[in-house]
């Protein structure tokens, strides 16, 4: 018996507690407390969906490797480059470039996931 589900473009009331399970999901794998901000889940609201719930975890995943506090906030929230983020604004949201790491060892044992990632 087929399972007909509408896409989460039609269901954009779910968003916010999609958002907040997954954050609290990635929280638990990354190991540290991550939040989200209202802002924030403002934008994943005014988003088109193409995808579904697949699309807003890999989009929530991005921004938590993004952000060095923990706080998923506005200017980690990134779609995809070839789309405009749909929230009224006229450009994409920038994120600020951190300083390049020239003397980084990738094989130090202390370096998480993220720390490599940045320093690459």
């Amino acid at each position: 018996m087929p399972i007909q589900l509408p896409p989460l473009r039609e269901r954009l009331e779910d968003i916010p507690e999609l958002a907040k399970f997954l954050v609290q999901k990635l929280s638990e794998k990354q190991g540290r407390e991550i939040k989200i901000s209202d802002g924030a889940i403002r934008m994943l609201l005014g988003h088109d969906w193409p995808g579904n719930v697949r699309e807003l975890e890999n989009c929530l995943e991005r921004a938590t490797i993004m952000s060095e506090t923990g706080l998923i906030d506005r200017d980690v929230v990134l779609f995809h480059a070839n789309e405009r983020p749909q929230t009224g604004f006229s450009a994409p949201v920038a994120v600020s470039k951190p300083a390049i790491a020239t003397d980084v060892d990738f094989t130090d044992p202390q370096l998480d996931e993220r720390q490599r990632l940045i320093a690459a």
